[in-house]
This record gives structure tokens, sequence and C-alpha cells, in this order.
């Protein structure tokens, strides 16, 4: 079975949606929190073994309510740790956790060994993605856009636009 994440705008909160078969609400899982449709976040998919691990750093992800810009910030140092993994250590990533102190459940929560704990940091920056770049839905995606009625060139007369 397959896992894409997922990110839902009401609650504002990340899950693992289940996807068996190619179908269309694949692109707008529903929240098994709030019910709401949902969008998924660019990511590879994830296996039953990584399910628990994901809901166990969004949680504490979620308690800590980031900022956009603290959710900015915090994307850079763990890409950064990233690009580094030769020295990738849980000290390194509790230096960049320890300037959010939400953020101090993380660090039980996250793998000693170098392989693990670079799983779990790509799973946190999936997480981060959509609180990240925030476009005011939380989602980090444009919101569709409304249709209104048409705006035709009698009323771009009556306003001024056309000469």
């Amino acid at each position: 079975m397959k896992y894409f994440p997922a990110f839902c705008d009401s609650c504002t909160r990340s899950f693992l949606s289940v996807v068996e078969a190619a179908t269309e609400s694949i692109a707008h899982p529903l929240c098994p929190r709030c019910r709401s449709q949902s969008r998924l976040i660019p990511s590879a998919y994830y296996t039953a073994p990584a399910h628990q691990a994901f809901e166990d750093l969004e949680r504490t992800l979620s308690r800590a309510r980031l900022s956009t810009p603290q959710a900015q910030l915090l994307v850079s140092l763990l890409e950064r740790a990233l690009r580094e993994q030769e020295q990738l250590s849980r000290e390194t990533v509790a230096q960049a956790l320890s300037k959010f102190p939400g953020l101090s459940a993380l660090e039980s929560v996250l793998p000693e060994h170098a392989p693990g704990l670079a799983r779990s940091l790509g799973m946190l920056l999936t997480l981060l993605t959509p609180l990240a770049t925030s476009t005011g839905n939380g989602s980090g995606l444009r919101p569709a856009v409304e249709q209104g009625p048409a705006f035709t060139a009698a009323d771009a007369n009556k306003t001024g636009q056309v000469r």
C-alpha cells in the first residue's frame, strides 16, 4: 500500500492519504480530521513502516504552531544539514531545532543513525513545505480562481479602461 502526503487548508494539518489505485480522488483526498478536501504535497510516496514516524513528526510539528517565516528558516537549516550528510548527526539536528523551542519534542522522535535520521528529515521537509510556502491558505498552492460574471468590453467602457 502507498501513502501520499497531503495538507488540509481547513485545519492546517498534514496527513498520509492511502492510495490503492489511480483515481480522481487522489488529487483531493479528504482530511481524516475535519473531512475537508485537501491537497497533495509534492513528495515521494511512503509505505506502511513509515506511517507512524510521519504521524509522530506531524503531530509534534503541529503543536509547535510555526509561523511561515519560522517554517522557512527551519527548511533552510534542515536542507543545509541534509546537504552535509557526512556530518549528519542528532547533535547537528538538535542545534538547528534549538532555535525553535516548540520543537524540542522532535528530538525524541528522531532516529539515532544517519540513514534513518536523513529519512526523518526528508519527512520533516515534506511536512514543512506547505507551511513554509504559505499563500494565506497554508497549502503552499494557490487557491482556485472563483468564477464570476464575465467582464465585457461594455463594462470596461463604463470604467474608462477602453478608449
